[in-house]
């Protein structure tokens, strides 16, 4: 079985179809070549920073992470966060530390190409 996932950091509300056909030019000519599902969105927006920190796991912290968007965010998270962080980094394994050295490094870029 597969599942598929949406993702999804923006601010706004997630607007677009959620199914896969809703995607595709000329969809209609080429229904029987595309297949039908239809996905779910996980939206970071959807957590707060206080649920995000119960979850305790490191797609948790992941998602914190690039809930960060402004310097308010930035201040909000260091300020809320950081045993979670401490913790949840602590716990990774060392594959899953590398993701969140990746995001975190792509969090810097950002804020270097925002100035």
């Amino acid at each position: 079985m597969i599942i598929p996932f949406v993702y999804y950091e923006g601010k706004e509300k997630w607007t677009a179809g959620l199914h896969l056909k809703d995607r595709i030019e000329f969809a209609e000519e080429m229904s029987e070549y595309i297949p039908d599902f239809q996905y779910h969105v996980v939206s970071v927006q959807q957590y707060t920073n206080e649920e995000l920190s119960k979850k305790g796991d490191e797609m948790a912290l992941v998602m914190l992470i690039n809930k960060i968007q402004n310097p308010e965010d930035w201040k909000r998270f260091t300020e809320e966060a950081r045993e979670f962080v401490d913790t949840a980094y602590a716990q990774a394994s060392d594959e899953i530390k590398e993701v969140i050295i990746k995001v975190l490094w792509a969090l810097l870029k950002k804020d270097e190409c925002a100035e």
